[in-house]
């Protein structure tokens, strides 16, 4: 029994990865606004609602719609020695994880697709502070000892809209200028 699940879960995470993959294509060819979802079901040979199955909006097709990324980013959080601190922490594994995304001409084109799509750019903020926001501000209110929960949650908004900068981006000049003022503080900011 475990090996058919073992095959069913490798079924859809191919199904998934032709899905995301498709769409990519798609959007890069043609642009975001001009592909519908029933395109990408076609391309893919699945139908609208298998794809609606994997993926809960055409936007979710280009960010990670799991939460693998935030799995990533609690777990550095939580797992960061001691002594480092919180924005090091998130800026190291922000490095990593521009590293790790893909090659470079596929985030070079996943970040003018982004930029080029209002719509992604919003999904991507919202994501990040509405979704992403509980589970970051629960991490940092149990593991920075002095961060009560409104001091973790207006922490968690801080860090999650520089990495919303910086998804949009994805780059490293990107991760720089928008880690920067959590490093040096804001009162920089525009001097």
């Amino acid at each position: 029994m475990t090996e058919v699940l073992g095959r069913r879960e490798l079924r859809k995470a191919q199904t998934r990865r032709r899905l995301s993959e498709e769409a990519f294509a798609l959007f890069l060819a043609h642009g975001f606004d001009q592909v519908t979802v029933a395109d990408v079901a076609a391309s893919a040979g699945v139908s609208v609602t298998t794809l609606f199955s994997y993926f809960p909006t055409k936007e979710s097709l280009v960010f990670d719609p799991e939460g693998h990324q935030l799995d990533a980013l609690v777990l550095a959080v939580r797992t960061r020695p001691v002594g480092v601190s919180l924005v090091d922490a998130v800026e190291r594994h922000t490095y990593d994880a521009l590293d790790t995304m893909a090659d470079e001409p596929v985030r070079r084109a996943y970040a003018a697709l982004v930029a080029a799509t209002p719509s992604l750019q919003r999904h991507i903020q919202t994501v990040m502070l509405t979704d992403w926001r509980p589970v970051l501000r629960a991490a940092l209110h149990e593991t920075v000892w002095d961060l009560d929960p409104t001091a973790a949650d207006v922490a968690a908004v801080h860090l999650l809209g520089s990495l919303a900068g910086v998804a949009i981006e994805a780059d490293a000049e990107a991760a720089a200028r928008f880690l920067g003022p959590l490093r040096h503080g804001y009162g920089a900011v525009g001097a």
